[in-house]
């Protein structure tokens, strides 16, 4: 996972993309906390998610949300638009 930061805390996040929903893609060789993992992708056209499980239950997330791990541990998806003004990458 790339590094972001957010006033002053830095923290963890990978955007879903559309490669997340490729047949032959191997969801264990994407960039997730090792506490994460993809339990199912719906392909539908219109109504295409991901349902991520973590240690603290399944979150769901479209193409374009991103992922967030903070330093506690604790994981939440963000809406991109929101996860733009919020976040700025670590050089």
């Amino acid at each position: 996972m790339a590094k972001y930061k957010y006033r002053p805390d830095e923290i963890d996040a990978v955007q879903i993309t559309d490669a997340w929903f490729d047949f032959d893609i191997n969801h264990s060789d994407l960039d997730l906390p090792k506490s994460c993992s993809v339990v199912r992708c719906i392909r539908e056209a219109k109504n295409r998610h991901v349902i991520i499980k973590t240690n603290r239950g399944k979150l769901w997330g479209r193409v374009g949300h991103w992922l967030i791990r903070e330093k506690d541990g604790s994981t939440y998806m963000c809406d991109e638009d929101v996860f733009a003004t919020m976040y700025v990458p670590v050089k």
